[in-house]
């Protein structure tokens, strides 16, 4: 009498209960300088459906000093702005369910210098 429920109810808790973002990261397939203020980062689409742990709902990108943005699922570039000039970075990207943010794809990259009055 309860087999049917029961199913609906584990079907539920799998996907829609989780306590974790994904176990895998998405794969940044490009990082550089668009100028000395702005990073311009691509993902791939390419975390393993096995290791959303939840229903995958965006991306996060995020950047030194615990800078962040939150992207659809549509996404696979970002352009980030508002930067130091010559300065190195560490970007990331990760998935999110709704359980969390998860593993982290990180690269370094530096800002661009534009040769004026760069203080370091």
């Amino acid at each position: 009498m309860l087999g049917n429920h029961a199913c609906l109810l584990l079907i539920l808790c799998n996907h829609f209960v989780s306590f974790t973002g994904p176990s895998a990261a998405p794969t940044i397939k490009s990082l550089f300088n668009t100028s000395s203020t702005s990073l311009f980062v691509c993902w791939l689409h390419d975390i393993p459906t096995d290791k959303y742990n939840g229903i995958l709902i965006g991306y996060r990108v995020g950047w030194t000093w615990y800078s962040y943005t939150d992207v659809g699922l549509e996404a696979d570039c970002f352009n980030i702005t508002k930067l130091k000039k010559y300065w190195l970075y560490e970007v990331y990207v990760a998935g999110r369910t709704n359980g969390g943010v998860g593993v982290k794809y990180s690269r370094q990259v530096r800002t661009d210098d534009d040769g004026e009055d760069l203080i370091i």
